[in-house]
């Protein structure tokens, strides 16, 4: 005979905000950090050896130097010439504004922590 007052204990599946939570935080994505919802700023391409050999002879006197070269070759391997506080000053009107959304006397009149924000946005510091 049966006996309705006693229950079999049932099997406690977790709550949907748990499984939620747990899939946010094993969520392995590239380009994020666990358990952060922000992307991680990517990391700037370094050229190779060879690339920089290449990159030194077509900047060694050049005066305009494209956004590209200046970011991708190392500080130190750049040629003597290029003032390496003021890379910006390399870049060729057209590809100063592509860089920084905005001309070069703007830039100019900005104040120096500005500019240095700004610069550090786009790797030239």
């Amino acid at each position: 005979i049966e006996n309705p007052a006693v229950e079999e204990p049932a099997i406690e599946e977790p709550a949907a905000e748990e499984a939620v939570v747990a899939e946010t935080i094993s969520d392995d994505k590239p380009g994020k950090k666990k358990g952060v919802g922000q992307p991680v700023k990517p990391k700037k391409k370094t050229a190779t050896y060879r690339e920089v050999l290449k990159i030194q002879e077509k900047i060694k006197d050049a005066q305009v130097i494209s956004y590209q070269d200046l970011v991708r070759c190392p500080r130190n391997k750049l040629p003597p010439h290029v003032d390496r506080m003021q890379l910006q000053k390399y870049l060729s009107d057209t590809e100063f504004v592509d860089v920084f959304k905005m001309p070069k006397e703007e830039f100019n009149k900005m104040a120096p922590w500005k500019q240095a924000n700004l610069k550090k946005n786009v790797s030239l510091y």
